[in-house]
């Protein structure tokens, strides 16, 4: 039995993101997985966001495995400083 490790499953979750055609309701469930992807890939990792980028190059909060993610990314866009 091959042993699989922790990256080699962000490194599935990302291919198939790639592989989507992205609308927005896609990028959403797309963003959704990757953060929980990049929790679960990382030993001790309590919780993980992600943000991309607005058309003007803002970050935006799009994705998190819960609300203690959501508020720490908050907070630090809201004092400019990050990532939380």
């Amino acid at each position: 039995m091959i042993k699989k490790y922790p990256l080699d499953e962000l490194s599935t979750a990302l291919g198939r993101i790639m592989g989507l055609l992205l609308t927005e309701e896609k990028v959403d469930h797309a963003v959704q997985h990757l953060s929980r992807a990049v929790r679960d890939s990382i030993p001790g990792t309590l919780g993980a966001g992600v943000s991309i980028l607005d058309p003007h190059a803002r970050p935006v909060s799009s994705g998190s495995t819960d609300s203690i993610v959501e508020r720490a990314d908050a907070l630090s866009m809201n004092w400019s400083r990050g990532p939380a």
